[in-house]
């Protein structure tokens, strides 16, 4: 495949027997990079950051019909770990994995990092850089620069229980394929579905004033 730029301002594409004339805008209208000022560096491995963004971009990405809803991800270091916190004012998700960086503190748009997510592959290092309002992942020959969201983001700390009465611990696969299974007669009743746990057993309940109720 052969690029040129014909005088008319065309690029021209060859390959072969095929020949394409395509149209351009003038270089000086595409905007420029704004300066960067690098606040904060390290490095991260895309399995790691991967796993950051699989666990919080889904609650930032999409409602569930909460009052405010947030379109960007907190990432803050802290205590030898980075965490990632998203919310949609209904649900809270955060993810934390152990990785001793300088404390600070940001939020990052969710579709920069959903971008991100699907640009990097196994354990590819990635070097995060953090600046005043910009922020820029490099990985080989190839960098990603977002801003920083100046929105005000809620403390989460404050609506975490600080006590428990109890803990489960769930069978993921297991409980996943139980809430699939209640998960359609939820829909009439805003998806809620209703966790009960008694000892040795969750039990999950779903009901549908049109369709009836189901329990797994």
């Amino acid at each position: 495949v052969t690029f040129a730029l014909a005088e008319t301002g065309r690029l021209v594409v060859t390959s072969a027997d095929a020949r394409y004339e395509i149209g351009t805008t003038p270089a000086e209208s595409f905007p420029l990079i704004p300066p960067f000022k690098p606040l904060h560096t390290f490095t991260i491995t895309a399995s790691v950051i991967k796993e950051l963004i699989g666990k919080t971009a889904n609650v930032a990405a999409a409602s569930a019909g909460g009052a405010q809803t947030y379109d960007e991800i907190r990432v803050e270091s802290q205590d030898g770990k980075l965490t990632f916190v998203a919310t949609d004012s209904v649900r809270l998700s955060i993810c934390k994995q152990a990785l001793d960086v300088v404390h600070f503190n940001t939020q990052v748009p969710t579709k920069s990092l959903i971008e991100l997510g699907k640009m990097v592959k196994g354990e590819t290092p990635i070097t995060v850089t953090i600046g005043d309002d910009q922020a820029e992942f490099s990985f080989g020959a190839t960098a990603l620069r977002t801003r920083l969201s100046d929105r005000s983001f809620p403390n989460y700390r404050l609506i975490l229980p600080k006590s428990h009465k109890g803990i489960a611990v769930c069978k993921t696969r297991e409980f996943l394929d139980n809430l699939k299974g209640v998960l359609p007669l939820s829909k009439d009743n805003k998806s809620k579905v209703f966790v009960e746990f008694e000892t040795g057993r969750g039990i999950l309940t779903a009901t549908s004033p049109e369709l009836g109720d189901a329990k797994r």
